[in-house]
């Protein structure tokens, strides 16, 4: 997943959603629209508990706002999964250091 903190929610790929079977077992909050690398979806949002798998130290379970792309037949979800500020990160502490590629994480 992408850290991105000028999204306003996590955005997850509609195929792990099904997989996952995120969009019957959770509370719908709303459809939204949402602007995508230059590209607009409409979507779920949908609230659900991530679990942050910590490397050293201890996971975080975190309740989150997952936007879910509805995709037309013929389109296909190209974009990685975000990690977005309103919907996850403002719930945690966390910080990022770009020179090892780690994000660091606890609870607020």
């Amino acid at each position: 997943m992408i850290v991105d903190t000028g999204a306003p929610w996590c955005i997850l790929d509609p195929e792990l959603a099904e997989v996952w079977n995120l969009i019957s077992r959770t509370e719908h909050i709303a459809l939204d629209w949402l602007n995508v690398r230059g590209e607009r979806f409409a979507g779920r949002l949908v609230r659900t508990n991530l679990t942050l798998l910590a490397d050293d130290g201890e996971d975080l379970m975190v309740e989150a706002t997952v936007f879910v792309p509805i995709l037309r037949p013929e389109q296909t979800w190209v974009y990685p999964n975000f990690l977005g500020l309103d919907g996850l990160l403002s719930r945690i502490r966390f910080a990022v250091d770009p020179a090892e590629n780690v994000l660091y994480f606890g609870s607020a």
